[in-house]
């Protein structure tokens, strides 16, 4: 089982293992660049391939409410230096709108200075998204209950 909570101690150069998860897995610097992601990222963005939007930001795929949103939520993580959880509400380019869970981590250089912010995403089913609005959702238990 993958325990998410890893991610906090991660170096730029430890992040390749997630990058092969069936989630959306993405690597942005401070200024929210872009700077790796995986195939479910970038096809979801409207790419063939992880490199198509390297390079790029949210905007360039989001509305200007919800690429705020992001920005903020990856504020946090770069000002806090914690690990934290959001419920993020977008419409991916490619998809519908979706709910997704992400957990997201700060990403230090080898001397230990946040450089950027290390996020997996995971879609929400109905099911847990019907959960979520109740108010009965533990988004850690469901990150960390999820197959390897």
């Amino acid at each position: 089982m993958l325990h998410l909570n890893k991610l906090a101690h991660l170096d730029s150069d430890s992040v390749d293992n997630y990058f092969s998860l069936p989630a959306h897995v993405y690597l942005k610097n401070k200024s929210g660049i872009y700077l790796e992601c995986n195939i479910v990222q970038a096809k979801s963005y409207g790419g063939t391939k992880e490199s198509d939007i390297l390079g790029s930001r949210d905007i360039d795929y989001f509305d200007e409410q919800d690429s705020y949103v992001l920005k903020v939520n990856d504020r946090k993580i770069v000002s806090s230096e914690t690990v934290q959880v959001f419920i993020e509400k977008t419409k991916f380019p490619a998809c519908p709108i979706h709910t997704v869970v992400s957990y997201k981590a700060p990403v230090r250089n080898k001397l230990g200075k946040v450089v950027g912010v290390m996020g997996i995403s995971f879609l929400l089913d109905q099911g847990t998204l019907a959960a979520v609005q109740r108010g009965r959702f533990n988004a850690v238990d469901f990150i960390d209950k999820r197959p390897a």
